[in-house]
């Protein structure tokens, strides 16, 4: 009686091509990735060298995926490209610029974070070379991975640009013990939940204030009365110079 076939333990091997290998060793690909042919003087030590960055990177990155010494065929396209952008110097082979992720390989090896920026690019080279492997049964995953890092970095320069935003408003108040109280609040509001909208609203009033101020001064008004309406045709006149103003700065933006 004939075993039945375990057809679970293969549902997820993808077809390699025709006279391609199953598992590709490090030391197969190191030609392709470094351009050193295995006749070299030179191989042994380059090869040593790519086992070491891989080795680091698994360490930097925390992965336990791609073993170094048994590369499936439907990761190999992928596991070639990235490594020569992490191995090479900016070199460019076949048209294709290459080493591209070396500075951040090296600025990781020391310890160093990289910038918003660095990281946005390096995150594009590691999608490229999970787009190089169309087979791989974990692409998908892998590409969804990335698009939420590409998402949690969108968000992080959003929420930048509006602290940047409050910061800049606050930073138009006088160096007053009412700007500290302005800048005490909005600790507030990050720290205890209190609403950060009716907080800018208070801070685009003592602005308003400050320029109700201002130009009373100039135009020889007393501030006060100015505030306690005792004088409409002054309100008017400060009215209209803000109207004014706001026109001119809108024209030059």
């Amino acid at each position: 009686m004939k075993k039945k076939r375990n057809r679970t333990s293969v549902k997820n091997i993808r077809r390699k091509p025709k006279g391609q290998a199953e598992y590709y060793s490090l030391r197969s690909l190191v030609e392709e990735i470094t351009g050193t042919s295995e006749n070299d003087l030179e191989f042994e030590k380059v090869e040593k060298r790519i086992r070491r960055l891989v080795d680091d990177l698994k360490k930097m990155t925390g992965s336990k995926g791609i073993d170094a010494d048994g590369i499936p065929h439907y990761q190999k396209e992928g596991f070639v490209r990235m490594t020569r952008d992490f191995y090479l110097e900016g070199e460019t082979k076949k048209g294709e610029t290459t080493g591209r992720a070396r500075k951040y390989y090296k600025m990781m090896k020391k310890g160093e974070q990289l910038s918003d920026e660095q990281f946005r690019n390096l995150i594009g080279y590691i999608k490229e070379a999970v787009e190089a492997n169309p087979d791989s049964p974990e692409k998908d995953y892998q590409l969804k991975y990335i698009a939420m890092e590409t998402l949690f970095l969108d968000w992080m320069d959003e929420v930048r640009k509006i602290m940047l935003d409050d910061i800049n408003l606050v930073g138009e108040l006088k160096p007053t013990p009412l700007r500290e109280k302005r800048m005490k609040e909005y600790l507030d509001c990050l720290t205890k939940g209190e609403s950060l909208t009716e907080w800018r609203e208070r801070v685009r009033y003592d602005l308003r204030m400050e320029q109700i101020i201002e130009i009373a001064v100039e135009k020889g008004f007393d501030p006060e009365e100015v505030l306690e309406g005792k004088h409409l045709e002054q309100i008017q006149e400060i009215v209209m110079e803000i109207i004014l103003r706001e026109a001119k700065n809108d024209l030059k933006s």
